[in-house]
């Protein structure tokens, strides 16, 4: 590892508000480029600190590999809250690649409630 990324990873350990901040300020495809070459565990630690309609953009201009496997291993309210910032069919699109019990669990956070503030 070079020294680079020996202080990127200390930053976003440290830091990882401020970091999800300098992400927001970039252009979304360097945010997401930015994103390809981090782990899912520091990913979704940025992603959660971050503004959910930038985190959404950014799952727009990910490789499918990576947007899959956010998807499958992130935090269920946080992929929710993120995909809700999509129009239906990106999200239907980006849920067609995780399993199908997957998909169920993030479709059950993405309900709203009748009766509720949210409806």
């Amino acid at each position: 590892m070079n020294t680079n990324q020996t202080v990127l990873n200390d930053f976003i350990a440290k830091h990882p508000f401020a970091a999800a901040q300098v992400l927001e300020s970039l252009p979304t495809e360097e945010t997401a480029a930015y994103f390809e070459t981090l782990t899912i565990a520091k990913s979704t630690t940025l992603l959660n600190f971050m503004d959910t309609k930038k985190a959404a953009e950014c799952f727009l201009y990910l490789s499918p590999n990576k947007s899959k496997e956010l998807l499958e291993k992130g935090d269920v309210p946080l992929i929710a809250s993120i995909l809700k910032n999509l129009n239906t069919s990106r999200r239907k699109k980006l849920l067609s690649t995780v399993s199908l019990e997957r998909v169920s669990t993030i479709n059950r956070q993405l309900e709203v409630l009748p009766n509720t503030i949210a409806s």
